[in-house]
């Protein structure tokens, strides 16, 4: 029998294999955890940030680009930077600017975004 998470994310690694994480009490060390390093947010939408290593092109090779971030990049904000490495997504912000959870909707999409790209690599 699994826990309920407190404030759910989902990672995504550079092979656009998901994981559900527990962001838990102290969400920076997840999601540094998450991103092998510092971390950089790009905000998408009220429900919807991701989170990657802020220097990735130093850290990852041009191989190493994450196709799901970009794409879910570009469709939320019609433009996209190359994104290296594993990516963690989150739920947005709350009023007090705490990192949210990801619904569970949210967390079903990008779990079959996942699927697609890998099936079509």
């Amino acid at each position: 029998m699994s826990r309920e998470m407190k404030r759910l994310a989902m990672k995504v690694s550079r092979e656009l294999v998901t994981q559900r994480v527990d962001l838990g009490d102290d969400s920076y060390d997840v999601i540094s955890d998450a991103v092998e390093g510092a971390i950089e947010v790009a905000s998408l939408a009220d429900d919807l940030d991701f989170f990657a290593n802020e220097n990735g092109w130093a850290e990852f090779s041009p191989r190493d680009r994450n196709a799901l971030a970009e794409m879910v990049q570009f469709a939320h904000l019609g433009a996209a930077n190359p994104i290296l490495g594993p990516v963690i997504f989150t739920g947005g912000v709350d009023g007090a600017g705490e990192t949210r959870g990801l619904s569970e909707e949210r967390a079903r999409q990008i779990e079959r975004l996942a699927v697609v790209l890998r099936e079509a690599v």
